[in-house]
């Protein structure tokens, strides 16, 4: 209900980004939730107008977004550019810049990021293009 209404963006008070939660969908669909099979298309969709939108500027959220696709088997096009964003978005020393993964404290004031964990989640989704 949270997707098809379209208020994905903040929902989980911990994990607020939208590619997290596409992601989390997906994976979910992958291990044979049927409720979010039924999601592809609509997931497909968001994150085709966030990429084209350029609201996909993050590592993690562009490797979060292409992990989704995959998990769903998605023949998109939309694959193509997230993985050639994310392969561009690669530092020389073959890290990528960290972003917010997920908030806490009593106001939620901070938030745990880590060049590791976008590194691993880059990996995998350029692994799963065949690029890496």
């Amino acid at each position: 209900s949270t997707l098809r209404s379209g208020t994905e963006i903040g929902a989980d008070k911990w994990h607020r980004n939208a590619s997290t939660f596409y992601a989390s969908v997906a994976d979910g669909a992958r291990r044979g939730v049927g409720v979010f099979s039924d999601l592809e298309g609509l997931v497909t969709d968001r994150i085709t107008a966030r990429c084209r939108g350029g609201d996909l500027a993050a590592p993690l959220d562009i490797a979060h977004s292409l992990l989704a696709l995959q998990s769903f088997g998605s023949t998109s096009p939309v694959r193509n550019e997230l993985a050639s964003a994310l392969a561009a978005a690669q530092l020389p020393d073959g890290s990528w810049s960290r972003s917010i993964f997920y908030f806490g404290g009593p106001k939620e004031l901070f938030g745990w990021a880590s060049e590791a964990l976008t590194a691993a989640h880059a990996a995998a989704a350029l692994h799963g293009e065949g690029r890496c």
